[in-house]
């Protein structure tokens, strides 16, 4: 391999990253600032994108390099966690493990056509600049919780420019009530061929039948069968829809698609702690008192939950990305107990009741627009 210099150029919350040989980029990536949830906390997150070498130096091992460079970079630069959305069995090799499902559910047309009967009256129209405010408001109210989405602010948030079809944008419509007061938001692909609602909230589930109502005008006037929504099957909407009759799907998929490692496991878990111990609050271990320990390469991490002085339930020894999927909801206590790579030292018999706990399986999930 030729002599290589690797270079970041910022452009505000975007920072480039080149390989060159002598003046000319053979690769480059972007790390691209970003706050994500992780149930009620947020943290700092690196999202990786534009992962590219140019056609000419492929399978050379440039972009390795780089990626080798960047997640030290991305540690001093003190990110919590990187996140992407990667090609199969590549980024595992960097730390980075599958942590966001994939879901779909699909409703037919005929079915949702049901809703509009005896639904509130909205009106709509394509959202603009006057409408943000209210948009993002109720995204970042109604995703509060929801691990793996990202915090909208005016300041990036412009709309909805991302759909699942290469390049077509999508459609972001705004609803409004009777009195002009707004009720909601919806977008999806801007195709005559198919209706994906890439995304929908309401202000008040009453409204919800006006809103699958018009998925249904809209499958039919482009003769869709059905209606696909990507959203986890938590989803209040999603749950609505299921009275019509619908169809989920979720997928994992293995080492692509949502990926993510921990970078900085003290602040990451600095930052978890008040949400840590809602969590305990509000389980069925509320009220006791435990200690546990959390062992990965980049560190140790003592959670003492109800006392300084609780009482031990163990150690667990497990890989950082291991633990990634665990803070991510991906998987559950007892599937990670069962992996024959992690190891528990001086375990108690409630060791899974309080992981459970503090880190139960949920629907992690960035939502379409918000992908990089």
């Amino acid at each position: 391999m030729m002599s290589t210099n690797i270079r970041t150029r910022d452009n505000g919350r975007e920072h480039i990253r080149e390989m060159l040989i002598g003046d000319q980029a053979v690769c480059w990536l972007t790390v691209i600032d970003y706050t994500m949830r992780i149930g009620g906390a947020a943290v700092r997150m690196a999202g990786l994108g534009n992962v590219e070498t140019r056609r000419e130096h492929r399978k050379k091992g440039y972009m390795r390099v780089l990626l080798g460079d960047t997640v030290p970079y991305m540690q001093q630069e003190g990110y919590d966690v990187s996140m992407l959305f990667g090609i199969p069995d590549f980024y595992y090799r960097f730390g980075y493990a599958t942590c966001l499902p994939i879901y779909r559910a699909t409703i037919q047309t005929r079915d949702a056509e049901r809703a509009a009967a005896g639904a509130q009256p909205l009106t709509s129209h394509p959202i603009g600049a006057p409408d943000l405010p209210d948009v993002i408001d109720l995204y970042n109210r109604n995703n509060a919780l929801r691990s793996g989405s990202l915090i909208r602010s005016a300041e990036y948030f412009k709309g909805f420019t991302q759909g699942t079809l290469w390049n077509t944008p999508p459609e972001g419509i705004a609803f409004q009530d009777v009195q002009g007061r707004f009720a909601g938001y919806a977008a999806w692909d801007g195709s005559a061929n198919v209706v994906n609602v890439l995304e929908v909230e309401a202000v008040d589930a009453a409204y919800y039948p006006a809103l699958l109502g018009e998925f249904a005008r809209l499958a039919m006037a482009r003769r869709c069968g059905h209606i696909t929504l990507l959203m986890p099957p938590d989803h209040p909407f999603g749950q609505f829809a299921q009275a019509f009759g619908l169809e989920w799907s979720v997928r994992y998929p293995r080492q692509s698609d949502g990926m993510g490692r921990i970078l900085n496991q003290s602040t990451l878990f600095e930052k978890l702690r008040p949400e840590l111990a809602r969590r305990a609050a509000e389980s069925p271990l509320r009220g006791r008192a435990a200690s546990l320990s959390l062992r990965t390469e980049l560190g140790e991490t003592s959670l003492a939950l109800g006392a300084a002085n609780a009482p031990a339930q163990g150690v667990v020894k497990l890989s950082q990305d291991r633990l990634l999927q665990l803070v991510m909801g991906y998987c559950g206590a007892r599937e990670l107990l069962a992996d024959s790579e992690v190891r528990t030292e001086q375990a108690q018999p409630d060791l899974a009741r309080w992981l459970d706990a503090l880190f139960p399986r949920g629907y992690p999930h960035t939502w379409q627009q918000d992908n990089f």
